[in-house]
């Protein structure tokens, strides 16, 4: 039975959700004790770490502390943040870095978007892999795609977007 991949999504959110709630994860390697539950540290537990598909497609916690994982999975990382159109948006700091790897910094903008604000005028999350992005509005450097993962909303009264 092939899971749908909205339902995937929901659950790997609600996942995420309860994993920032207590710390733990499911972790495990397929053998004897797996799977079990693991307490992250505190630099596990960053803004921009979430679930994604890592090492041999399996599902697994994605954060920049697993250099070699996330320098190739963290692409696929599914933010619990419900970014909608005419929301306000904060951009994590490596987005840019990662954007210019993958090709994706157009000429006219600045060296770095990492930590600035825009408005999502535009959701094209449902395109596969590094196409998935929102189209966020920088003002004076008008729109460019950004990779959902990058993004934290901001809501009124918030100090940290969540």
């Amino acid at each position: 039975m092939q899971i749908k991949k909205d339902n995937e999504r929901k659950f790997l959110i609600g996942l995420e959700k309860l994993t920032r709630e207590t710390g733990l994860v499911i972790a495990g390697c397929g053998c004897c004790n797996s799977p079990f539950l693991r307490e992250l540290s505190v630099e596990e537990l960053v803004e921009e770490a979430g679930y994604g598909v890592g090492i041999n497609d399996s599902i697994s916690w994605l954060s920049p502390n697993y250099k070699t994982e996330w320098r190739k999975h963290s692409d696929s990382i599914v933010k619990a943040m419900g970014i909608k159109i005419k929301q306000k948006v904060r951009v994590l700091e490596g987005a840019s870095a990662w954007m210019k790897s993958y090709g994706y910094w157009p000429d006219y903008m600045p060296e770095t978007i990492d930590g600035m604000y825009g408005i999502v005028v535009g959701d094209y999350t449902e395109y596969p892999g590094t196409d998935c992005h929102y189209a966020v509005d920088f003002d004076e450097y008008g729109y460019i795609g950004v990779h959902p993962h990058w993004l934290i909303p901001i809501t009124e009264g918030s100090k940290h977007g969540y």
